[in-house]
């Protein structure tokens, strides 16, 4: 049975509270809501919970199913469970936009997450939303801090990771096989992926890029298709060269 109840010293009471956890098929975000739903006190639990997940076709083939049985799961966990799913491409937003957008910047995540996330929000008379930021996150948290409003609260910040793979895989007995992929370093095992973002993501380093080439290269050749039709595009923080891309991905669309 997962141990950590809780991490701070009096549970939030969110029993009056209209509540938002964005999901985004990562382990962190599915485990904010395994912390709420499992080790969460019944009586203050949120008046109503709101999940909005934003699907892209880039995502790994297990994202969806999982972020289904996360909404299935909180269903007979909380008295009231609001869903919302959005999709979209990444890569037919820089094709539209006409560019791949520097690492820098993230136009993909404001206007087809954030965005539709905030109106979504207001729509429905948020009063807060649950980050699922964890210590390795702590300088993303920092950051954070300088633009979010008073509703984002971060339940899970004294976590880690492996904290979070634990309670998930206790409360829904999986998480997408993306973060089962392990090579081994000296004497270690590291996993391949950190995060289940898409792939690739426009800010992969150029070892990021050729592991989704290995692992998925279906999803990389979409990628290098979509960099070809944009006049000097290119994705990651390197201008790739035409040889990192492997055989397989070249072959497969």
């Amino acid at each position: 049975m997962f141990t950590l109840l809780d991490i701070s010293e009096l549970p939030v009471d969110y029993s009056g509270k209209r509540v938002l956890i964005p999901l985004s098929g990562g382990i962190n975000s599915a485990a904010v809501l395994c912390f709420l739903g499992q080790c969460h006190p019944e009586k203050l639990k949120p008046l109503e919970l709101h999940l909005f997940y934003s699907h892209f076709r880039e995502h790994s083939p297990e994202t969806g199913p999982f972020v289904v049985d996360l909404m299935r799961w909180a269903r007979g966990k909380f008295r009231d469970v609001r869903l919302k799913i959005t999709r979209d491409s990444i890569n037919r937003f820089f094709e539209e936009q006409h560019m791949i957008p520097h690492p820098s910047i993230s136009p993909c995540s404001i206007e087809l997450k954030i965005k539709p996330r905030r109106a979504y929000m207001a729509e429905h008379g948020i009063d807060l939303e649950l980050i699922g930021f964890v210590k390795e996150d702590f300088r993303r948290y920092k950051r954070a801090q300088k633009y979010n409003t008073d509703r984002g609260l971060y339940p899970i910040l004294e976590w880690s990771d492996e904290d979070c793979f634990k309670i998930v895989k206790e409360c829904i007995g999986w998480y997408p096989p993306i973060y089962d992929i392990k090579e081994k370093k000296g004497r270690r095992e590291l996993r391949v992926f950190s995060h289940n973002n898409c792939l690739p993501c426009k800010n992969m380093t150029t070892k990021q890029l050729m592991s989704v080439a290995k692992y998925y290269p279906a999803l990389a050749a979409r990628a290098y298709e979509t960099a070809a039709r944009i006049p000097g595009a290119y994705w990651g923080r390197d201008d790739v060269p035409e040889a990192l891309v492997c055989d397989t991905c070249t072959r497969q669309s």
